[in-house]
């Protein structure tokens, strides 16, 4: 519904109005996920308002998983992989809540391709990227689950937390 906030000092007033909505549903994306054995995939928790406008809910939601045994679920909507099977994984935030089914495949990692420009511009950073190639031919981005190294921090440093190359100085 709508109110009307008013602030008044020494008699002097100032108005506003506002809207109040509420959140219909949540969605979950990717929607269904299928992973290696110790792999990972961040989800993200996105909220329809009633007036059709979206949040990203991810933190704000409480998220489960069927079964831990199968593939774990962390506060933030990342989901590990732990063994083979299908598990449901749900998202909830006060009465409403949404699920979807991950798989867990036994296929194992293979190989590893980094997709890193060959040139580098000094003082410019650069996002990391990284696939997997899994034993029964799916790849997955694995990016996130990698730990990543320079071997000249003077040159290219690694921002682990926000996956980027960091380029220092002209080599």
């Amino acid at each position: 519904g709508n109110a009307t906030i008013t602030a008044t000092f020494d008699g002097i007033q100032g108005t506003a109005d506002t809207e109040v909505f509420s959140l219909s549903s949540i969605n979950i994306t990717p929607g269904a996920v299928t992973l290696a054995i110790d792999s990972s995939q961040s989800l993200t928790a996105t909220g329809l308002y009633t007036h059709d406008s979206t949040s990203n809910l991810s933190s704000s939601v409480t998220w489960q998983s069927s079964n831990d045994a199968i593939a774990s679920v962390s506060n933030a909507g990342l989901v590990h992989a732990i063994s083979a099977g299908n598990v449901t994984i749900t998202a909830s935030l006060d009465s409403l809540s949404t699920s979807i089914i991950t798989s867990v495949s036994p296929a194992t990692l293979q190989s590893i391709s980094l997709d890193i420009p060959n040139t580098l511009i000094a003082g410019l950073n650069t996002e990391l990227s990284a696939t997997g190639t899994y034993s029964d031919g799916s790849t997955q981005d694995i990016t996130q689950e990698l730990s990543w190294l320079s071997n000249d921090q003077a040159l290219a440093s690694i921002d682990s937390e926000n996956y980027t190359i960091n380029a220092l100085q002209a080599g």
